[in-house]
């Protein structure tokens, strides 16, 4: 009877149900290597190989210590049938008789083919789950089955159903520890198997204290309103309230007087709707009355460059040092440089920005710093654009930022070398540029240097005058006996010289008089100068 449901494909939930819960058991004991407990992000991976003719039915078990969610993905190749998947756990309310867990068919596609998943809509508490797996009906051909099987914890703080529902009243609350500035992430459920509609915390004050709260919802998917008292315990009196947080930080500073008290998060009616979770945050901690805040900067710069682009700045409360709990920094401009949580500053692109920093329990006390994020750059000059071979020249580069390391280079060498400290030397007849780069590739402005050949110094005056060739030039060719003539050199600083039948009768500068010393005959007058010398012949009648 059941065989013909299946072919005629009116298959029931509930007797899907009923009827792998009758045969979990045997396939279960088949595939104890299929169990697996999931403490972390797991996930099982399973293959069964089908045989024609047969009715696929499959269980695996997933054993959980913390709240998550599962996800089951199915993917098969030659299977001709429909398969029918079913999510459950062992709760009362979660399990294979409920009508509210996860069932899905999977179809097979145009290439015979099934690919599909189910998974939990909701995060699901600590449990044994199940998942079941069969096909609609007689499996006509030989094929596979893969399923992967994946749990991923849920970052809350109940993990077990016991743990969401010890403290939904206020008797039942516990204490919480107002010293150790600790997070909390917790739940509020509307879901069959959890009905927790509301959390409650209870905290003792032993003298005259500020208290900081502050509350964030996380996840609230139907949008229901829910709110935060802190009661005053003796006389139900409500010190601050918090109605329907948002997604943004809520925080209030309060001032407490010795006693107890006790807070409490709840649906704003009391109850939530059957399919929805609001995942919040809370925070309480002792603090102080915060009057100052101040960062270590109130000025940056920062470069577009690696190495270059990141600071961290820290704050103070009152003068003393504050933590990232105390503390939240801000960008006024993002994409020009971000600020992280921590207080670290990451520069994205050139331009200004204002980073504030926010005292948390109370944001109209703050500090600013001015944030300027410049285009790293290098520009170098040269002290002479013109060298003779052999000469040198020094170069300076100027550096943003000044911690930049450069190397120096010559678009020809062998021209013009620049030495590691910037110094030029010209090497050849030629031109070149000069220019400076960086370690991270920043390139600096070329400067062009021409080098040319040392060019014969100019003769000095002296030097000239050494290379005149000595001239003598005489007052007359003829001399009498009784007679003198001059004779007169075109250089000075030479010797005279008389040979023959005549004789020097007085010199001065670069002249002499001549006499003769017989009544007829001739003679030689000679002037050297410089290593050279002249003469002249005189003849004497």
């Amino acid at each position: 009877m059941f065989q013909k449901k299946l072919r005629k494909g009116t298959f029931h939930l509930g007797l899907f149900i009923i009827l792998l819960s009758t045969i979990s058991f045997v396939v279960t004991s088949h595939t104890v290597a299929s169990n697996a407990a999931a403490t972390g992000k797991k996930a099982q991976h399973h293959i069964e190989i089908i045989r024609k003719e047969q009715i696929f039915s499959k269980t695996y078990t997933v054993s959980s210590k913390t709240s998550g969610r599962i996800t089951v993905r199915i993917r098969t190749s030659k299977i001709d049938k429909t398969l029918k998947v079913a999510l459950c756990g062992s709760n009362m309310r979660y399990n294979h008789r409920s009508n509210v867990i996860p069932f899905k068919e999977l179809k097979v596609d145009k290439k015979g083919k099934i690919c599909g998943q189910i998974k939990t809509d909701h995060i699901v508490m600590a449990d044994t789950y199940k998942v079941i797996i069969q096909s609609k009906g007689v499996i006509n051909k030989s094929g596979t089955i893969k399923t992967d099987i994946i749990y991923e914890p849920a970052e809350i703080d109940e993990k077990t159903y016991q743990d969401l529902n010890n403290n939904d009243t206020p008797s039942e609350a516990k204490d919480y520890n107002i010293t150790n500035h600790k997070e909390h992430k917790r739940i509020l459920s509307g879901f069959d198997e959890q009905c927790d509609y509301a959390d409650y915390d209870r905290l003792y004050i032993d003298k005259d204290t500020f208290l900081s709260l502050r509350i964030k919802t996380i996840s609230n998917k139907k949008k229901e309103h829910y709110h935060v008292r802190l009661v005053r315990y003796w006389d139900n009196a409500v010190i601050t309230e918090i109605d329907n947080p948002k997604y943004k930080l809520v925080t209030r500073m309060v001032h407490l007087m010795p006693g107890y008290y006790y807070l409490q998060i709840s649906s704003s009616d009391g109850h939530l709707l059957k399919d929805n979770q609001i995942i919040y945050s809370i925070y309480m901690a002792k603090t102080i009355n915060i009057s100052s805040v101040s960062t270590n900067k109130q000025e940056l710069t920062l470069y577009d460059l690696r190495r270059y682009n990141e600071t961290t700045l820290s704050s103070r409360i009152n003068g003393k040092k504050a933590s990232r709990h105390d503390v939240i920094y801000k960008s006024s401009h993002p994409s020009v440089a971000s600020v992280s949580s921590t207080g670290k500053v990451t520069a994205k692109t050139c331009g200004k920005t204002t980073i504030t920093c926010y005292a948390i329990d109370k944001p109209s006390v703050k500090a600013t710093c001015r944030v300027i994020v410049k285009k790293p750059r290098l520009k170098i000059s040269i002290k002479r654009k013109k060298l003779y071979i052999g000469n040198r020249t020094p170069c300076s580069v100027q550096k943003l930022p000044k911690k930049l390391k450069v190397a120096w280079k010559s678009t020809n060498p062998s021209v013009a070398s620049v030495s590691s400290k910037g110094i030029v030397t010209g090497r050849s007849v030629g031109k070149a540029r000069i220019y400076a780069i960086s370690r991270e590739g920043i390139l600096s402005n070329p400067c062009s240097i021409t080098v040319k050949k040392r060019p014969q110094p100019k003769p000095t005056p002296e030097e000239e005058h050494d290379k005149i060739a000595p001239v003598l030039s005489i007052s007359s060719a003829h001399l009498s006996p009784k007679g003198t003539i001059t004779v007169t050199a075109n250089v000075s600083g030479g010797t005279f010289r008389a040979s023959g039948a005549i004789a020097i009768k007085n010199s001065y500068g670069k002249s002499c008089v001549i006499r003769a010393t017989a009544a007829r005959g001739s003679g030689t007058i000679s002037y050297q100068v410089n290593g050279r010398s002249t003469s002249k012949n005189i003849v004497i009648y």
